[in-house]
């Protein structure tokens, strides 16, 4: 005889820590991907990724992207979704965060006072 179904055990809720805190950044950046360079504006970021507004032509999932925000650092990564308006990019980062905690309080700064 086969007993009840049981419901799976329930995943660990995801904590902001572990997606990294985001905020909401509108900010102009370019992104450069196979020889070719758009602009972007920044919907959010955090230290393991960003959102950005703008559709580059023939971009797809795992795209490589060369991310450029003017006075700071240029960060690599790949494409991870995309959503209406835009896409999300996730920053290479084997050896920890790609951006450093000084680097999003300049940003939180950045946001604060309109960018």
């Amino acid at each position: 005889m086969v007993g009840p179904i049981q419901n799976p055990p329930a995943r660990p809720a995801l904590t902001q820590r572990n997606r990294g805190q985001r905020f909401s950044l509108d900010l102009a950046a370019s992104v450069a991907y196979d020889e070719a360079e758009t602009a972007v504006r920044i919907q959010d970021i955090s230290e393991s990724g960003v959102a950005l507004l703008g559709e580059p032509p023939a971009l797809t999932n795992e795209q490589f992207l060369d991310l450029h925000i003017e006075g700071h650092k240029r960060l690599q990564g790949r494409v991870v979704r995309q959503f209406a308006g835009g896409y999300a990019m996730q920053f290479d980062g084997d050896t920890g965060p790609a951006i450093s905690e000084q680097e999003l309080a300049d940003f939180r700064k950045k946001a604060a006072s309109g960018g």
